[in-house]
């Protein structure tokens, strides 16, 4: 079996995308470039995912998605019917509904042994006025869908921040911060985890994971069965890593600054048999043969290098 490569975008217009496409393609990989602001969903008797006139359910095998906001619910029904067919997707439906239900995936990082900071989330200050005194400064409050936040240092000056984004009528989402701490960005793409500090004037630098940071990513990836986004966290001043948020659209030009050959490791990962062998299995566990070896399954699907 070879592979069929899909990038789906928003779309398909942004440099890293069509550079992504293109490292594919001169790889010497059976690849495609879909807009799914083009796609065409019909259904009734069967479902079809329709870009230019061709189901691409049935004309690929693996899905590369570039997450859009501006068509979640689209993106989430073609990743679920991607799963339905047992295709592999770098993106889950599952991640995508953890990315659109903050504190489900706040509730299932802390589920999974992993460090959250806490968080307080309420409609308005007059229902969390009360409970302003019992909360441990710094927080950080956060405004819901402007993608924005706050670092708030003393009880007097959230009061009166609260105040002001009130109007936006949107839900109060405030964090408990330690006095000090470093702000992390971590992207995963394939098996590697690629990492960048921030300090507080905005500049950014590589950060190389330790041994824990490298599992907690791994753990992670498998919770939310992706092999592409990024999270957001910090390190307290013991080194502890709490995770704050998960991004299912990763800033690429952000990560490639730091990371020029990102691409081309995750490529240089698809053409190893282990790798790909591993990509497989995970893709094919629900079909028939997959409590079989891995050296069974080769055999089975025939699976040939490029």
């Amino acid at each position: 079996m070879q592979l069929k490569i899909l990038i789906l975008t928003g779309n398909g217009k942004k440099e890293y995308e069509i550079g992504f496409y293109n490292q594919l393609k001169e790889a010497g990989y059976n690849v495609g470039l879909a807009s799914i602001s083009s796609v065409i969903v019909k259904t009734g008797l069967k479902t079809e995912v329709l870009f230019k006139g061709k189901n691409i359910l049935n004309s690929y095998n693996f899905f590369i998605p570039f997450i859009d906001d501006r068509y979640l619910d689209l993106f989430k029904f073609v990743l679920d019917e991607i799963n339905k067919k047992n295709f592999y997707s770098l993106i889950s439906g599952r991640a995508l509904y953890y990315y659109s239900n903050y504190l489900h995936f706040l509730n299932l990082m802390s589920n999974s042994n992993i460090l959250v900071p806490v968080t307080l989330v309420a409609k308005s200050k007059k229902i969390i006025e009360n409970y302003l005194e019992n909360i441990r400064y710094p927080v950080l409050l956060k405004i819901p869908d402007q993608k924005s936040e706050i670092l708030v240092k003393s009880r007097e000056s959230l009061s009166s921040i609260l105040d002001t984004i009130e109007v936006l009528k949107k839900p109060l989402i405030i964090q408990e911060m330690p006095d000090s701490y470093e702000r992390l960005k971590i992207m995963m793409l394939g098996s590697n985890a690629y990492g960048v500090k921030v300090d507080s004037s905005g500049e950014s630098y590589k950060f190389t994971l330790n041994k824990k940071l490298k599992k907690d990513m791994e753990k992670i990836s498998r919770v939310i069965d992706s092999k592409l986004f990024a999270i957001k966290g910090f390190l307290d001043d013991t080194g502890r890593f709490y995770v704050d948020d998960l991004i299912l659209k990763p800033d690429f030009e952000f990560f490639l600054n730091h990371y020029p050959k990102l691409g081309t490791n995750f490529i240089k990962e698809l053409s190893k048999e282990r790798g790909m062998l591993s990509y497989l299995y995970s893709w094919m566990r629900m079909f028939q043969f997959a409590n079989k070896s891995k050296e069974e399954m080769r055999k089975k699907l025939k699976f040939k290098k490029i």
